[in-house]
């Protein structure tokens, strides 16, 4: 259960995170923000 909870708020506390990843992922879609 604590694994779950904290899966749900590092999507929502660590948005940053998601970002890198886009980053990593999509670096033209980065440039263009």
């Amino acid at each position: 259960m604590e694994a779950a909870l904290t899966g749900m708020d590092a999507e929502k506390a660590i948005p940053t995170q998601k970002d890198a990843m886009v980053a990593i992922l999509d670096p033209e879609k980065e440039m263009l923000k």
